[in-house]
């Protein structure tokens, strides 16, 4: 008989009775920045919006097995291109035959990808599942809407009408309200543009030579939105020293990436209308007249010529007169006449 020798092996087994945990979840559509995944992520199929979603893949006994991490829309298996990272800042990556602990994934879905629910699915070391619902996919295409956009002591003399203003002496506001039918208003941006060229900052001399080049103000970003995504307001706007105009531009965005602007032309007009009078050879005024009399030519309901210290007899008064506004100017909003008893009055040209 052989001799035969038994030797003791001494292996320690460790039970790990627990699920990994997949949380952390992130979303960003195309190049946006990423956000929280709250219940639902919209979708708005367009090149380049690709689905990219972010999570934490850990393990507190055993390891986590990065190779076996796999994804669904409501049951039906998708894979995205996945890469795997050591920091929650997902700067450096590690690959998926990397035995830790704790790991941060990164999965880029298509922009075609099938509206549903979302869930992932990993293993820990010991083989045990755990599967976690991301979110629900939505689709939403359609662009979001503006409305009743007003800008402060503004006119506009027709709808869809550039906006005439006295840019000179206040700082101006832009509102309005946003909606949108599919999903909702992430945000609303303002940018505003100065129209005028440099050569209008020019200084010039009384012979109209420049002395001094001007400096074009710089355009208007960043604004902050003081109300809400639906009920925005951007305030406090300064733009008293611009020339000429400026083009406003609201941009309207959806959680779906969709996107939608709303240009208003505005146009500067900080010089009063000023009334012409055309003097006949009597000295009596052509163009300001009293009352429906006819006129030279016997054409009727033209009012009666008048010149310093009139009489006349009617106890009513038709007033009428020729008061332009400049070239470039909105027009004139309203006439305001005041008659005086038996006094010689100065009158303000200002007001």
């Amino acid at each position: 008989m052989g001799n035969v020798t038994t030797t003791a092996v001494e292996k320690t087994i460790k039970v790990d009775a627990t699920e990994p945990v997949i949380s952390d979840f992130k979303y960003a559509i195309g190049s946006a920045a990423s956000s929280p995944i709250i219940n639902t992520v919209y979708l708005n199929r367009k090149e380049g919006n690709t689905l990219t979603i972010y999570g934490k893949y850990e393990e507190d006994l055993s390891l986590v097995d990065l190779t076996r991490l796999s994804f669904a829309v409501s049951g039906a298996s998708v894979s995205p291109t996945l890469t795997f990272y050591s920091d929650s800042a997902y700067s450096t990556e590690i690959p998926a035959s990397t035995e830790t602990q704790t790991a941060y994934w990164k999965a880029v879905f298509s922009k075609d990808i099938t509206a549903g629910n979302l869930s992932v699915s990993g293993y820990n070391g010991a083989g045990t599942l755990k599967t976690s619902s991301i979110c629900t996919i939505s689709v939403d295409t359609d662009n979001p809407s503006a409305s009743n956009i007003k800008l402060s002591d503004s006119y506009q003399p027709s709808e869809g009408s550039s906006y005439y203003i006295n840019n000179t002496n206040k700082t101006f506001t832009i509102s309005g309200r946003a909606a949108d039918d599919s999903s909702q208003v992430k945000s609303v941006a303002l940018a505003i543009a100065n129209t005028a060229d440099a050569s209008d900052y020019d200084i010039k001399d009384e012979n109209g030579v420049v002395t001094t080049a001007g400096t074009k103000p710089a355009d208007k970003t960043n604004i902050t939105n003081t109300g809400t995504a639906t009920n925005w307001k951007f305030e406090g706007i300064d733009i008293k020293t611009w020339k000429k105009g400026a083009t406003a531009t609201i941009t309207i965005t959806d959680l779906a990436g969709n996107t939608k602007d709303e240009v208003l032309n505005i146009l500067f007009d900080s010089l009063a209308p000023s009334t012409e009078h055309k003097i006949d050879d009597s000295q009596k005024n052509l163009e300001f007249r009293i009352g429906d009399a006819p006129n030279d030519l016997g054409e009727p309901d033209v009012g009666g010529k008048y010149s310093n210290g009139s009489y006349g007899s009617a106890l009513t008064m038709q007033l009428r007169g020729y008061f332009p506004d400049n070239a470039d100017g909105s027009g004139i909003n309203k006439f305001y006449y005041k008659t005086f008893n038996n006094l010689e009055v100065k009158i303000d040209q200002n007001k």
